[in-house]
Order: structure tokens, then sequence, then C-alpha cells
């Protein structure tokens, strides 16, 4: 897994700024030196025609002078690299720092809507009402969507799929070559099938089948495919059927709720 950039920290950049002499802070370059100073320790210039004289103010404060670099040691190339790191400094300086931390807290908050938001959007979208299993289901998917890319970021893995691909394949497990996706996917399709046939409802029973039969056979069939349109189409209806399991709990839960709040 490649390593993701570290998030952004808005309040310790933000206690760091406090932190800083305020500014105004500038960059001062010349042909022997770069500086970045900050507060009182600033150049006050003169301009007389054909020259400027600089004076440092009155009341200098040597702890502010930020940065400072002898560049008569320097070549062409580095020299340049320090002035466009000291001009990179003093553009950040605190009052500049702590704009952008509010900014970007005011477009997170702007961003961030409530669960309720989310699952009226979700709906309107979807053209259901908010209250339906549906919108529940899909909503806590996408909200677990967000919570994967948050800590790991963008994934792009290979399929590891096909019909001879092993997905039960350990090197401690009994399983190996005789049991490939495409088998394993016949398997679970007849296994299914059989189950569902088996109809216990005369007899006052729920059916033979369960969700379990449902799944394994979609996941298996998704397996066992190798090419990409057809294992996205596959992929699809696992999820589909994920969503719809999902669903039947909540329904299952709710009944029972309402079953116990009657008592």
């Amino acid at each position: 897994m490649p390593e993701q950039p570290t998030p952004l920290d808005l309040d310790a950049i933000e206690a760091r700024a406090l932190a800083a002499t305020p500014g105004p802070w500038d960059c001062e370059v010349d042909e022997h030196n770069v500086v970045v100073n900050a507060g009182t320790a600033r150049t006050t210039w003169t301009d007389h025609g054909e020259f400027s004289l600089g004076s440092p103010a009155s009341s200098w404060n040597v702890t502010d002078r930020i940065l400072e670099h002898d560049l008569d040691s320097l070549d062409e190339d580095d020299a340049a690299q320090h002035e466009a790191d000291a001009e990179n400094v003093a553009g950040m300086d605190p009052a500049t720092t702590l704009a952008l931390v509010a900014e970007l807290r005011s477009a997170l908050r702007d961003r961030q809507l409530t669960a309720e938001e989310n699952r009226d959007l979700l709906a309107e979208i979807l053209g259901l009402t908010p209250d339906t299993t549906s919108v529940t289901a899909f909503h806590d998917v996408l909200a677990e969507r967000a919570r994967q890319d948050a800590k790991w970021g963008q994934q792009n893995h290979a399929d590891g799929t096909g019909p001879l691909s092993q997905p039960l394949y350990s090197p401690h497990s009994v399983i190996d070559e005789e049991y490939p996706a495409v088998r394993l996917a016949s398997l679970f399709q007849t296994r299914c099938e059989r189950r569902f046939a088996i109809d216990r409802t005369a007899r006052g029973a729920d059916p033979a089948g369960t969700w379990t039969d449902i799944f394994l056979e979609e996941v298996f069939e998704a397996l066992a495919e190798d090419d990409p349109a057809k294992l996205r189409a596959e992929l699809v209806q696992s999820v589909a059927v994920g969503v719809a399991w999902i669903e039947a709990i909540d329904r299952r839960t709710a009944g029972a709720s309402a079953g116990e709040e009657a008592r």
C-alpha cells in the first residue's frame, strides 16, 4: 500500500502561526545576502533618485531576523534557490497562514452535511422517500467508501480473478487447483438453486435458501470472470445483493423494535 499524505492538522498550523512573530514579514535580497525579516526587523528604504538608502528600525530586535543566507559563498543556481525559498517563507507569514486556515475551515464546514441531509440528498437522487431501507443502505455503503478513501486513499490493485484463479487457495488449506473459481461458481450456483427449490412454506417454515446462498453465488460468479466488463457487471450484482441483504436486516430489526414497543 503506497504511503498516503498526512492530513492537514489545522489546529497545529494555526497554533504555530499564532506563536510566530506578527507581521509584516518581508524578504530582502541584495548581491551579498538574502534575509527574511519580521516585526521590527525591517529595513526602512529611502529613495534618493538614482539610489536608495536602507536603515534598520531603531527598535531592532535580532530575534525577528528569521532567516539569513550569505550568497557570496554560493553558486548562481544555489543563490537563486535560497532567494526563492526566502520569498516563500516571507510570503507565508502568520497573517496569510491564519487567513488560509480560516478559509479552509469555512470550506470544510460548507461541504460537510449531516447524516440526515446526506440521506435526503441521496433520496432525491434515487427518487425515493428518505425513510426507505434502500436509502439508508446506500447511505451507509457510500459513507463506508468515504471512510475507506480517507484511510487508504485511492486503491488500484490487480483483479486476481478468472476461471482458473484459486480464490480459496492457502498454503495450509486442502483446497487446491481442483477447485478453481469457475468450478466454485458452478457449485455455489447449484447449491443456491437447490436450497431455494426446497419449499418449506407448506409446513409453515421459512424457505431453505438464505441470503448467504444468494450472496456467495454472486461473489463466486464474479471471481470466475476475467473480462473487465463481465467482472464489473458481476460485481454490481454482488453489491446489489449485499444492499438488498442490508435492507432485509433493517426491516427485520425495525419490525422487532416495533414489536417490543407494542408490548
